[in-house]
């Protein structure tokens, strides 16, 4: 028999008890979008993140893709998705690299190991393609660099592995 726990808060709830952990999204076997969470294949998700309106974005390595799970039903850069279905956000599903300012779901990544929010921009570590990616919630001039809502844009790394270019720009140094 488990221990209980004492009380804990947990994304603003307070529970009791041992927690338990619970599969919200792959298990499935088609890669496809708009498909419910469960029901759709997930190759290797490696990272996730959450933004204030509580979307839960996934970092699919051996998918070449980040993935979203909207809490509610909205529109993403002009694009209208329902609570609880995945949607790829970013990559195309093959391992690639670019081509960088086109929008991000037709921007290849290679590994994606990690993304995070900030806001409503995505930040993703493109492991495989030594590359860190932005795609802007908002356009603007963001790192030196005008952008559009919801294209990839490259941050940092050349494409290639290596150590250089430090005090030059961040597309220009290798990591």
């Amino acid at each position: 028999m488990p221990v209980p726990l004492p009380p804990r808060m947990y994304a603003g709830r307070m529970t009791t008890g041992t927690p338990r952990i619970t599969t919200i999204a792959g298990g499935g076997t088609d890669p496809g979008d708009g498909l419910p969470a469960l029901s759709t294949a997930l190759t290797t998700p490696t990272g996730a993140a959450i933004d204030a309106l509580g979307n839960l974005f996934i970092a699919d390595y051996g998918g070449h893709r980040i993935r979203m799970l909207p809490q509610r039903d909205l529109v993403v850069h002009g694009q209208a998705v329902t609570a609880g279905r995945l949607y790829t956000v970013a990559g195309t599903g093959e391992a690639g690299h670019g081509p960088e300012g086109q929008p991000a779901t037709r921007t290849a990544l290679n590994g994606t190991a990690e993304v995070w929010v900030h806001g409503s921009h995505l930040f993703i570590v493109d492991y495989m393609g030594s590359r860190l990616l932005m795609v802007p919630g908002t356009t603007g001039r963001f790192f030196g660099q005008e952008m559009t809502a919801g294209h990839g844009y490259r941050l940092a790394g050349t494409g290639v592995f290596g150590y250089s270019g430090d005090g030059g720009p961040g597309p220009d140094a290798a990591i």
